[in-house]
């Protein structure tokens, strides 16, 4: 798309990113094949469904969430003053 529009679209952005998460986090028979049909390679990543994962995924839900709650009572005090 870059070479017929002559500029980056960060609308590809978002299925650049879903590729990066979608090798590592597959498994199995769904396994990615990313080097599809030059090779049948399949990375055998890391489920979604193991603990770690899970704490993980809370643990960055969390951080976001209170760099938020943060960014919005740093706002309200702004107004405030």
């Amino acid at each position: 798309m870059w070479a017929l529009r002559r500029r980056p679209m960060p609308e590809l952005l978002g299925w650049a990113l879903h590729l990066l998460i979608d090798i590592p986090t597959h498994q199995g028979i769904f396994a990615i094949h990313f080097l599809w049909p030059i090779s049948s390679y399949g990375f055998n990543g890391h489920s979604l469904d193991s603990g770690w994962s899970s704490w993980r995924n809370y643990g960055v839900v969390t951080f976001v969430f209170a760099g938020l709650q943060m960014r919005a009572m740093v706002a309200f005090r702004c107004d405030l003053s």
